[in-house]
């Protein structure tokens, strides 16, 4: 299965895996029932393979939807079996490795529904790049909240673990795009995706971040110059207006 590295909009594809496949009618709940399906017929070579994942993924708490998913697409994709088999054992991986990172930090989803959601948008973001450990700490960024008062401003995204895990992987889906669309250095990106996770601002907003990078970039400053400005500004407790300002004051002038 193809990365999604070079797909456009992060946050755009993490609203869309909310939908996934799942959206297709009739799409099977485990890979028990998946093999039995027309789909399956040019898999059976790693039907024990398969089968194996799913036991994993069942004793490791990971709703088998997400497998299924994967396994799907590459089906609609006509991947062969000898790649697919290894592609949907990093996948499980991965999921493993995002449901762990939740499980640490006390914001599972009370509900598979919602649980399959965050384990798809991690695998994403690992998938373009991230690693669990970069994940891991803009996890913990969302927590910082809880004692410096900034949780009127977020919705009291501190004080409801399910709210943490949602918010943190939009954060890392911004900094990712900003770093892909403006050549952010490794260290810009997760600063970015930290303080944002930690900031006061409304998840919903993060992507408007996007639009000052781009006028700071237009206006002559460097893609880490405007991140180190807005990542202080964040730090601070600035809205974005006053971010904006900031940035107009700290232009390189002609």
């Amino acid at each position: 299965m193809s990365s999604l590295r070079r797909a456009g909009s992060i946050p755009a594809l993490l609203i869309l895996c909310s939908a996934s496949l799942q959206a297709l009618p009739n799409l099977p709940s485990s890979i028990a029932e998946w093999l039995g399906s027309p789909a399956a017929a040019a898999y059976a070579p790693i039907a024990a393979e398969l089968e194996a994942m799913a036991s994993t993924a069942r004793s490791s708490g990971i709703p088998e939807i997400v497998l299924v998913e994967r396994l799907q697409e590459g089906a609609l994709k006509n991947i062969r079996p000898a790649l697919l088999g290894p592609a949907l054992r990093l996948d499980l991986g991965r999921f493993t490795a995002m449901r762990e990172l939740l499980a640490h930090f006390d914001c599972l989803p009370g509900d598979t529904t919602s649980l399959a959601s965050l384990l798809r948008q991690g695998a994403i973001l690992m998938r373009a790049g991230y690693t669990d450990t970069e994940l891991e700490t803009i996890l913990a960024a969302t927590g910082s909240q809880a004692a410096g008062g900034g949780q009127a401003a977020t919705g009291g995204y501190a004080s409801d673990p399910e709210a943490r895990g949602p918010r943190a992987l939009r954060a890392a889906a911004v900094a990712l795009d900003a770093s892909g669309r403006f050549g952010l250095s490794v260290q810009s990106r997760l600063a970015l995706g930290r303080a944002l996770a930690a900031s006061e601002l409304s998840a919903k907003r993060f992507a408007e971040l996007l639009s000052l990078l781009a006028k700071a970039r237009g206006l002559g400053l460097s893609s880490d110059g405007a991140i180190a400005i807005i990542i202080q500004g964040l730090e601070r407790g600035a809205s974005l207006d006053a971010l904006e300002r900031d940035i107009s004051r700290r232009t390189i002038k002609p």
